[in-house]
């Protein structure tokens, strides 16, 4: 995926402006930022839902966006809001009941196949909604500050969980987040947006050696 030169206005308000960067198959790129930045309206803007005002966006992968809320629906359960992205296309269940078996398996959550969401708890709905948003057939996820709202150590095992998924399933994923420390822990590259209108402030690439120094680096970027 690449984008070119994208802005968006809202009337009077620039939200975001000239932003330029691209991300490769596999890997897995944060985008963090100070408050109202305009993150949520970047990562929207890569999964169709809204439109820039300029610019553009060039991919050949199919892309799934999670939102902020896990959005499962209370009335079905674990197994039933999985086969949502195959009942909105149309897709028989029985073709893809293998695959959503398979990972309710691999990830532990077979035994609550039939719970429904307000029965789980907090980090178990976050990765039934990470699951659902896999089997929506993208290869690049989009996620939206996925483990905002989780206690810290439900946290720590979910981060766990998606750096085993994006494995198994082999797809990027762009991750918003305001969490430095994790952005670090699950990214090959941070892109690091300035204030409103948000431009891109710097990329860096990830590495054990320099997991520290860019702790100090990207907390004084965001505060600047």
């Amino acid at each position: 995926m690449n984008s070119y030169h994208l802005s968006k206005t809202y009337g009077s308000i620039r939200v975001l402006s000239n932003i330029n960067f691209s991300v490769k198959q596999g890997e897995v790129v944060s985008i963090i930022g100070p408050n109202g930045c305009g993150k949520t309206t970047l990562l929207k803007i890569l999964a169709g839902i809204s439109s820039p005002t300029s610019g553009s966006i060039t991919s050949k992968e199919k892309t799934a966006y999670m939102p902020q809320s896990h959005a499962l629906l209370p009335w079905r359960t674990v197994i039933e809001n999985l086969f949502l992205p195959s009942d909105i296309i149309g897709t028989p269940r029985k073709q893809v009941q293998r695959k959503v078996t398979k990972l309710l398996s691999q990830f532990q959550l077979l035994p609550f196949a039939h719970h429904y969401p307000n029965s789980l708890s907090g980090g178990m709905q976050q990765k039934v909604a990470m699951l659902r948003t896999a089997l929506s057939n993208g290869s690049i996820l989009l996620l939206d500050e996925p483990f905002a709202s989780l206690d810290a150590l439900t946290r720590i095992s979910a981060q766990q969980w998606l750096a085993q998924l994006r494995k198994d399933l082999d797809a990027s994923v762009i991750l918003v987040t305001h969490d430095i420390r994790e952005a670090i822990l699950l990214s090959d590259r941070i892109i690091v947006l300035s204030k409103r209108p948000a431009k891109v402030k710097k990329i860096y690439t990830v590495s054990k050696k320099s997991a520290n120094r860019l702790e100090k680096e990207l907390t004084r970027l965001l505060v600047d």
